[in-house]
């Protein structure tokens, strides 16, 4: 994608999803009853495209068939891309205008620098550090908020998920 403009919070943050506090996090409690927890952030204008949004993103352990990621939504709620990774597999995720497929990222313990850059038409390229996948986001609105979540990932610290966004 040519032409790149930053996408922006309305401030920086670092989100920790987990049962601890830390200093200058959000935090969000461990789910480990088939719940869900999320963290919701709006931008400051919606993305359009030639923008793109940089989020440093990692997962600690993942229960079995349980799911923790982040989902770039419009203004309406509808989720036009999803970012994640299912405990039990290799590489992570993704649900876009192909529906949920495999990438060919690979889990990384030191976790992963995400760059999302909006094309025209539609489409994307989500770059990771440690390798990419294009396509088409779903039907929808521009891009105004994402959502980080924690799908049942498991009990304590050991399963939390931790997002670093801004500069």
């Amino acid at each position: 994608v040519t032409g790149v403009q930053t996408c922006a919070l309305p401030i920086s943050y670092n989100i920790y999803i987990g049962a601890m506090t830390h200093t200058r996090t959000i935090p969000v409690p461990t789910t480990n009853n088939g719940g869900r927890a999320a963290v919701t952030r709006g931008f400051q204008t919606p993305m359009q495209p030639g923008h793109s949004f940089n989020v440093k993103f990692n997962n600690n352990w993942i229960t079995n068939g349980s799911r923790v990621g982040l989902e770039f939504r419009d203004a309406n709620g509808m989720v036009r891309l999803r970012f994640s990774f299912v405990g039990g597999e290799t590489t992570y995720r993704v649900v876009d205008s192909q529906g949920d497929r495999s990438t060919s990222i690979a889990y990384r313990e030191t976790g992963l620098d995400l760059t999302l850059a909006l094309g025209t038409n539609n489409a994307y390229a989500l770059s990771t550090g440690n390798g990419s996948v294009a396509g088409d986001l779903n039907a929808g609105e521009s891009i105004a908020w994402m959502e980080f979540f924690n799908d049942n990932a498991g009990p304590d610290t050991p399963y939390d998920i931790y997002i670093v966004t801004g500069k």
